[in-house]
């Protein structure tokens, strides 16, 4: 029963340490994107007005 657990354990921390890095990731790439695309349009709401 104990490496029962142990290995659950083990899962659940596995599993909140993926989540981790895909909520890191997602939030990294949502900040490039955000910051790519606020420059490109910049320049052209500009000229244009």
């Amino acid at each position: 029963m104990k490496v029962l657990t142990e290995e659950k354990a083990q899962g659940s921390v596995e599993t909140l340490l993926v989540l981790g890095v895909v909520v890191t990731a997602a939030i990294t790439v949502g900040y490039f994107l955000k910051t790519f695309v606020t420059k490109d349009i910049q320049p052209q709401v500009t000229t244009r007005t």
